[in-house]
C-alpha cells in the first residue's frame, strides 16, 4: 500500500511541477525569452515523461496487489487509516490531473493564437517588402515558387 501512496504522491507533485513549468512557458513566450522557452520545453518533455512512468508503476501496482484496476476501484477494498489516506491522495490526484490537462489546453490555445498572429505579421511585412502572399481556394495562404517556368512570346 504505502509503495502505491508514494507512487500516487509522486504523481501530484509531477503534475503541480509540470502546471508551474506550462506557467513559465507562457510568461517566457510573451516576453520573447526564447532561451527560457527551450529550457522549460526540456524540462516539460522530462516531466511529462516522468509522469507517464509514474502512472505506468502506479497502474501496475494496484493491478499486481490488490486486482483492480483503478485507484478508486482500489477504495472500498481499503481498511480504516489506509482507506481515508488513499481517498485524500485520490481526490489529490485527480484534482491535480484536472488542472494540469486544463493548463495544457489553455498553452496549447495560446500557442495557437500565437502562431496565427505572427503568420499574420510575418504576411504583412512580406507585402511591405512587395511580396504579397497567395491564397489558396480554402483561404489558406500557399508558398510561391521563387523561380518559375519563362513563356517565350513571338511576334
Amino acid at each position: 500500500m504505502t509503495e502505491a501512496l508514494a507512487l500516487l504522491t509522486r504523481g501530484i507533485a509531477i503534475c503541480e511541477e509540470l502546471c508551474l513549468c506550462l506557467e513559465h512557458e507562457k510568461q517566457a513566450l510573451i516576453s520573447f525569452e526564447i532561451d527560457i522557452v527551450l529550457e522549460n520545453n526540456l524540462k516539460k518533455g522530462n516531466l511529462i515523461s516522468e509522469l507517464v512512468t509514474t502512472r505506468k508503476k502506479l497502474r501496475e501496482t494496484i493491478k499486481e496487489k490488490f486486482v483492480v484496476q483503478s485507484g478508486e476501484d482500489l477504495i472500498p477494498l481499503l481498511t480504516s487509516p489506509d482507506k481515508e489516506s488513499w481517498s485524500s491522495a485520490w481526490v489529490q490526484w485527480q484534482t491535480a490531473w484536472q488542472k494540469t490537462q486544463i493548463k495544457c489546453k489553455e498553452n496549447q490555445r495560446f500557442i495557437e493564437h500565437s502562431l496565427r498572429n505572427l503568420t499574420l505579421f510575418t504576411d504583412h511585412l512580406k507585402e511591405l517588402f512587395g511580396a504579397n502572399t497567395v491564397y489558396s481556394k480554402q483561404g489558406t495562404p500557399v508558398d510561391r515558387q521563387a523561380q518559375g517556368a519563362v513563356v517565350e512570346g513571338s511576334y
